[in-house]
């Protein structure tokens, strides 16, 4: 009874091991990634149009920790909703920021925290 019992303990303590080391192995690439992601966000903001969006929501990112907003955005006719840190920006529900977006590739993002709020368009 005991060495089956030390025997469940041992596998239990192998599956832990694998299970860390496939969390080490997934943190690992996340942050070796991390700055190849910026760098590629940054070069396709290069060359950007700007447009207005209105904030729809304030949100808490909840894994995170820290708030954001929701923008409602136009982008080349097609109306889209897109998640943005608020990086301290004061700013209410009906209120407008002005974006960037790569021309190149229109999911790439970001608001002109610069800027902060701005004049709605009626």
């Amino acid at each position: 009874m005991m060495a089956k019992n030390k025997a469940i303990k041992n596998d239990e303590r192998k599956e832990n091991k694998l299970g860390n080391r496939i969390t080490f192995l997934l943190v690992l690439v996340v942050l070796v990634s991390i700055p190849f992601i910026v760098e590629y966000r940054d070069e396709k903001l290069t060359n950007y149009k700007l447009v207005k969006g209105v904030v729809v929501k304030h949100s808490m990112m909840i894994d995170v920790g820290y708030p954001e907003i929701v923008c409602r955005v136009t982008i080349n006719g097609e109306e889209r909703l897109i998640n943005y840190s608020t990086n301290d920006l004061k700013v209410s529900i009906g209120d407008c920021v002005e974006i960037r977006y790569s021309i190149d590739d229109p999911k790439v993002s970001e608001i002109n925290y610069e800027k902060g709020k701005v004049q709605c368009d009626n």
